[in-house]
């Protein structure tokens, strides 16, 4: 690296005094300075008492690019080169910017001696949110391209800071007005920390009618975020970006971008659009609020049938609609028997969820299983995002193969409180909630405390939640020390929600076998159960846990070729520790490797421990299902 240095020198914004003794030091020192008005720069000096020794040259927009080569070559000859600009920070919507880079091309050292800013100073007197914000600097002088430019921040939601000329703050009001809204709280400060110093504060209404009298000094303009649509408007918007996701999906995105393409381009709030989406996957249309298919099973034997989905009576309260795809009308009577066969009069046409999930790409249905089965971890949501297969139809292919019942795991605050909502709607579903810990690598101590408290009070929903995970250690993903520390605080907590409200635990374990049970046995409370989810480690590790009286739950993963490892640890897993999951959509077993994944395919799965433990399938059926049950602490929506 030469041995060259820059500076970008913060100089007071209107009061010498807020001048640094570092600032005077670097000036003395400098062998070039670069100033945005030399004339100023003197003056500044005089105030600091520093005679500069530099060679002082003029450094403005309208000479930025022809000087900074020549600034470029004295730091590549080894000087040291100080930048000021008349007021504030360089290169913060003053010049500066173009040497930095060079300065960056040639490896010189770069420094910066910070000072006043008039964007924090102005955002601090605002009176205005200051936890979240964004600086704008000047917008485009042209009537059309400044109104274009505020327009594209009517949904921003953070405070917004903007520099304008005096002479154009009436303009810029005006614009600000017709893009924000005539209400949007704003602040004018004018001559920030100067002897005349002033702060306009209330809606755009009123500044741009103050504006319209004569303005001088420097000038700050600080505006509220956008705060969101009310009652019918906001509706509205609403149910304009629901159809607007649902345009993309069809034209081929994936769930996931399309709401964060839509919710950007409407300034809707990701999460709002998101939970509108898969509402509006799962409920049926028309005000039939509340209803959802009965899924009638084929007798044992029939295997490969898809199941029949029948509506309410004719006449009751229910009203005609989109039942998940199925399309239906009002029919008889019918009556769902214990055995899963349909009596009463002829039911709507099966529902062809075989064709569904082939539409989808998923892989075929297995043939029904001789007894129901749960599936202990999977994530509906994600599984809708991936692929697009609909909760609703994901939940009626599983019924169709026995798998009667799932656990719908939360991996934040987001997908956990979805899987309180739909939980507490389908009885069959139970809920967990959590943070994820590679969410909780990537989270300042802030957010995690935050977010933790939002899962401890979203455990507390009620009955149909049923556990805190998936929650744990990934080793595997996060490496660096700080984020896996993280980790551990975040796992710690949530080993405490989960004791306190007597709820099961599920762990994510990801290389960190061993600091997984140290967190675990060093807790001052453990909760009665505790669940290892999507069991990756080998026999011995599988004793220590069984040891502990944990359950493990294998995956798809169990089923593949060169998995030798985790089939010795299912092989001393005690049987009444034996649970099997999904971890829909990933780890898709054998023989549908390759393909989405699903609850359905879990069949695949019990199918596999079956036949490696010398079990018959009803067998292990009936142990699966009993252990699922004990391990989430009950039965749940058995008829």
């Amino acid at each position: 690296m030469s041995e060259g240095r820059l500076v970008l020198a913060g100089t007071p914004i209107g009061d010498a005094r807020d001048a640094s003794p570092h600032l005077a030091e670097v000036l003395s020192e400098a062998h070039v300075i670069a100033a945005e008005d030399t004339r100023r720069l003197r003056r500044l000096c005089e105030r600091l008492g520093v005679e500069p020794s530099a060679k002082v040259v003029s450094y403005f927009d309208g000479n930025e690019v022809e000087r900074t080569p020549m600034l470029a070559q004295a730091l590549a000859d080894g000087e040291t080169v100080v930048v000021v600009t008349d007021a504030g920070m360089p290169s913060v919507s003053d010049p500066g910017f173009r040497l930095v880079r060079a300065a960056l091309d040639l490896g010189v050292a770069i420094d910066v001696v910070p000072g006043p800013s008039a964007v924090l100073a102005a955002l601090a007197v605002s009176g205005l949110p200051v936890a979240r914000f964004c600086f704008e600097g000047f917008v485009p002088r042209k009537a059309g391209e400044r109104a274009n430019h505020l327009a594209g921040l009517a949904r921003e939601p953070r405070t917004m800071v903007f520099f304008e000329a005096p002479h154009r703050l009436a303009e810029f009001l005006d614009a600000a007005l017709a893009a924000f809204g005539a209400s949007r709280p704003a602040a004018v400060c004018r001559e920030l920390t100067k002897p005349h110093q002033e702060v306009v504060r209330g809606p755009l209404s009123q500044l741009a009618e103050w504006a319209q009298g004569p303005v001088l000094g420097e000038v700050t303009v600080v505006v509220g975020g956008w705060t969101g649509l009310a009652g019918g408007e906001a509706d509205d918007a609403l149910a304009a970006g629901v159809a607007a996701v649902r345009a993309a999906v069809a034209s081929g995105a994936t769930t996931r971008a399309a709401v964060d393409d839509v919710a950007a381009a409407q300034g809707l709030r990701r999460k709002t659009l998101y939970d509108a989406v898969l509402k509006a996957a799962v409920l049926p249309r028309s005000g039939s609020r509340g209803v959802h298919p009965t899924v009638i099973l084929p007798q044992a034997g029939s295997r490969g049938v898809p199941p029949a989905v029948i509506l309410p009576q004719a006449g009751s309260r229910e009203l005609t609609g989109d039942l998940g795809g199925v399309a239906a009308e009002p029919t008889g009577s019918c009556l769902r028997q214990d055995d899963g066969v349909s009596s009463g009069t002829d039911p709507i046409r099966p529902t062809d969820i075989a064709q569904t999930l082939a539409d989808l790409g998923f892989a075929d249905m297995p043939p029904q299983l001789p007894r129901p089965l749960i599936d202990s971890h999977t994530h509906l949501d994600a599984v809708f995002e991936k692929t697009g297969l609909r909760p609703v139809d994901n939940l009626t292919a599983a019924a169709a193969t026995g798998v009667d019942r799932v656990v719908q795991i939360g991996c934040d605050v987001e997908s956990s409180r979805w899987a309180v909502d739909f939980a507490a709607s389908h009885p069959s579903v139970a809920a967990a909630v959590a943070i994820h810990p590679n969410d909780a690598a990537r989270m300042t101590d802030r957010e995690l405390e935050s977010a933790v408290a939002e899962i401890d009070a979203l455990a507390g929903a009620g009955r149909h939640v049923r556990a805190v995970g998936e929650t744990g250690l990934d080793y595997y993903r996060t490496r660096d020390d700080a984020g896996r520390a993280r980790q551990r605080a975040s796992f710690t907590h949530h080993i405490a929600i989960a004791a306190a409200r007597g709820l099961t635990l599920a762990i994510h374990d990801r290389d960190a076998h061993a600091d997984i049970l140290r967190v675990l046995d060093e807790a001052p409370v453990r909760p009665e159960r505790v669940i290892m989810h999507c069991f990756s480690a080998g026999p011995q590790h599988a004793r220590e846990c069984g040891a502990r009286g944990y359950w493990l739950s294998f995956p798809g993963t169990v089923t593949f070729k060169d998995a030798d490892d985790l089939r010795d640890a299912l092989a001393v897993t005690p049987l009444d520790r034996l649970l099997v999951e999904t971890d829909a959509p990933y780890l898709t077993p054998v023989p549908a490797r390759g393909r989405p994944n699903a609850s359905y395919l879990v069949a695949h799965t019990a199918a596999f421990v079956a036949e490696h433990l010398g079990l018959g399938l009803a067998e292990a059926c009936d142990v699966l299902t009993a252990n699922a049950e004990a391990a989430y602490g009950g039965a749940w929506g058995r008829r």
